[in-house]
């Protein structure tokens, strides 16, 4: 009897007619399947002698498999990036492709949208399971989805306790991380005809979870892409819950103008921590994208704080308003204050509005906005671009201690003269706060040279293994 195998209901030779797919393990008939390179041997002199190959008809197997362009310009497979390596098959940093012959490599790509599926975690579902009417089943699903991308996370020791979600947008000058990877850490590339290369933008991120994906995040990038003094990272500060628990939302009138106040307290001393590309009034780059806020004399809001409740909701809403007008409203001029204006509604001069070039950025916790599905968040413009999750990590943390301190250290913000982004991170840390001072004073005095632009750039990017070395005991548990 013939070693055969019945497929269709038809009888096939097993290792002529039909062979095992290597991505599903079933028998499929050869002559509709896809050739892949599943392994190869090496001559004494460390050149590929023979090239051993496996079969695949998988519906994924696009998205699972690496496509190599060879040199007369067609597609042939490998099972990993691995066996590229060993192959000598090179992957380009300007596309994403791997050339057979690497001379062959296409133009620089910077564009290629990838969903980002991910919206904020509903907090809910962990401590008020029967809020949202969804099965069990779904319930666990959406969590476990949750975890995987770093977007809920029962730990929370890195940002000591404080529950806020935060998210990353890392612009690039070169490089390329094409979809196959990016589609395994819930990332996207957006177009910035500001920069040369792509805008990474991560998912919503909580937790230890959060910043262990982001680490990971990072350890691709460091790989593909390429940072200059034109790139910049914006970090988004948001919060888990829809409602704090006096009934009143986080980012409210009130948030808006103390905001407001911190941040004209504090640009002066932040600047200094910043390379002279970052610092409006030292680059016109700066000007553009991360301005200073416009002075504003709230004296009369000053003066309302002691005059009792009525007269402090009036100037409250006064300053609103002007807060509004002026830096909120963009290219429009004729926007009403009124009913008919809630955080339902978007930006009227649409996602790239003006209002939102400012260093820190008003627009997103006052505007609804479709690209973060309709999550709040004060977003951070002013820091250099940097692959490094050790910066990025630090500047998350400060970011959070600054909402933190606009929401618990009002009195501060309204009497002392100046802050100082040292006072900020002693008021809103303990166990960090060594480590953030340190950090925060060792880019001071970086940048108080016109040489420390240069040494920012130039040892940026750290292989993942330094990485890894450099992380605290907390931040490497479950990491492998």
């Amino acid at each position: 009897m013939k070693d055969t195998v019945k497929i269709n209901n038809k009888e096939y030779l097993k290792g002529k007619e039909a062979v095992k797919d290597i991505l599903t393990e079933r028998w499929i008939i050869k002559k509709d399947a896809i050739k892949v390179a599943i392994d190869c041997e090496k001559d004494d002199d460390g050149k590929v002698s023979k090239v051993i190959y496996g079969f695949t008809r998988a519906l994924d197997a696009n998205e699972r498999l690496i496509q190599v362009i060879r040199a007369d310009g067609n597609i042939a497979y490998v099972v990993n990036e691995e066996l590229c390596d060993k192959m000598g098959i090179e992957e380009s940093i300007k596309d994403g492709e791997f050339y057979e012959d690497i001379d062959m490599q296409g133009p620089q790509r910077n564009w290629q949208k990838f969903e980002n599926t991910q919206k904020p975690f509903p907090f809910q579902l962990v401590y008020d399971p029967k809020a949202l009417d969804i099965s069990e089943s779904t319930r666990q699903k959406i969590i476990g989805d949750a975890i995987k991308w770093g977007g809920y996370s029962q730990s929370n020791l890195i940002a000591e306790g404080r529950q806020y979600t935060f998210g990353v947008e890392i612009e690039t000058s070169e490089g390329f991380i094409p979809d196959r990877v990016a589609r395994n850490y819930n990332m996207r590339t957006v177009h910035d005809g500001s920069i040369s290369g792509g805008e990474y933008v991560t998912g919503v991120l909580y937790g230890d979870r959060g910043f262990h994906h982001l680490q990971q995040i990072c350890n691709e990038l460091n790989r593909r892409t390429k940072i200059n003094k034109k790139c910049g990272l914006h970090v988004h500060i948001g919060s888990p819950y829809e409602e704090m628990d006096d009934g009143t939302t986080m980012f409210n009138k009130e948030f808006t103008v103390f905001a407001y106040i911190f941040a004209l307290k504090i640009q002066k001393d932040l600047a200094l921590m910043m390379p002279a590309s970052r610092r409006p009034g030292n680059s016109e780059w700066a000007e553009r994208y991360c301005k200073n806020m416009p002075d504003r004399d709230f004296r009369l809001f000053y003066d309302a704080m002691t005059k009792g409740r009525d007269k402090y909701k009036e100037a409250l809403t006064f300053y609103y308003n002007d807060i509004f007008e002026q830096i909120l409203r963009g290219k429009q001029q004729g926007i009403f204050i009124g009913p008919s204006y809630n955080k339902k509604q978007s930006h009227p001069d649409g996602r790239w509005c003006a209002g939102r070039y400012y260093w820190l950025n008003f627009v997103g916790f006052n505007f609804y906005r479709d690209n973060t599905n309709g999550a709040f968040t004060v977003e951070f413009r002013n820091h250099s671009a940097t692959t490094n999750y050790e910066k990025i990590k630090n500047w998350i943390l400060i970011c959070m201690a600054m909402v933190y301190y606009i929401q618990n250290n009002r009195k501060s913000i309204i009497y002392d003269s100046e802050l100082t982004i040292e006072e900020v991170i002693k008021f809103s840390y303990r166990k960090n706060t060594r480590s953030l001072l340190e950090y925060i004073n060792s880019r001071k005095l970086k940048f108080k040279t016109v040489k420390g632009e240069e040494i920012e750039y130039d040892t940026d990017a750290l292989d993942a293994d330094t990485l890894k070395k450099k992380m605290s005991i907390t931040e490497t548990v479950g990491l492998h």
